[in-house]
């Protein structure tokens, strides 16, 4: 079973909170506080799940997530 979940947020207190409740759950949490970052790395972690903030500098949630999608993508 497939138990990563990335959480994409530019405010550390929130990523840390979202991280506290899943961690109840057992699931891995891999926390970004960059989208541009998150999207350099996120193949390689191959989550079950991918939770991003809606506003973040230089790129909004939605971006982010049409991004995601696009490198999952099978060409």
């Amino acid at each position: 079973m497939n138990d990563k979940i990335v959480i994409v947020d530019d405010e550390d207190g929130i990523l840390k909170m979202r991280q506290s409740l899943l961690l109840r759950n057992t699931c891995k949490c891999i926390l970004f506080l960059s989208p541009f970052e998150a999207l350099n790395a996120i193949e390689n972690i191959n989550p079950a799940v991918v939770i991003a903030d809606q506003k973040m500098p230089g790129m909004t949630g939605t971006e982010f997530l049409e991004k995601v999608k696009k490198s999952e993508s099978p060409d």
